[in-house]
């Protein structure tokens, strides 16, 4: 690539994981240990086939709805690496800054940290599945289960360490 050219990137997402199953509103349901979310959505499999997708999320620790702030907020931050890997090595203060969650003046951390720290708990722990899931890479509909990411986190909330967020691969297409 020359040097004067701009990285052009594209994204190919599916809709029905920010539509039908990641938007938990009622937070005293939501929140709850063993939530299952279950939505579905029409398609077209041909031109006369109408079909009807399933999709069940099993969130063992709840869901809440900051919790996609996080989930997507961490998947641009990795997309947005000069070579985007499966995985992101950053501190929280690192990612926070850059989502724009804390800053210098006001909001400084503490909260936010273990927020953050909630949330990907609540994350890594929610399997995703749907029986007509679109696969814009094979251009088909596929049966799917999934879970978001796996992390590994130092145990010392004081520690500056970097935090370790590793993407699934079926989420995530690499």
């Amino acid at each position: 690539m020359r040097h004067n050219q701009q990285r052009r990137t594209t994204g190919i997402g599916q809709l029905s994981l920010v539509e039908h199953a990641l938007c938990p509103l009622d937070s005293r349901i939501s929140l709850a240990e063993n939530y299952v979310s279950e939505s579905a959505y029409s398609y077209w499999a041909g031109p006369k086939d109408r079909k009807t997708a399933q999709v069940r999320m099993f969130c063992r620790f709840g869901l809440a709805a900051k919790d996609e702030i996080t989930l997507w907020g961490l998947l641009a931050l990795t997309l947005m690496q000069p070579e985007p890997e499966p995985e992101l090595l950053a501190t929280p203060h690192w990612c926070l800054r850059q989502l724009g969650i804390i800053n210098q003046r006001t909001n400084r951390g503490g909260r936010q940290y273990q927020a953050f720290a909630e949330s990907l708990h609540r994350l890594s722990a929610v399997t995703y599945m749907n029986d007509g899931f679109y696969d814009p890479k094979r251009s088909e509909h596929r049966r799917v289960s999934f879970h978001f990411l796996s992390y590994s986190l130092p145990v010392d909330p004081l520690s500056n360490r970097a935090w370790h967020i590793l993407w699934d691969p079926l989420f995530l297409v690499w």
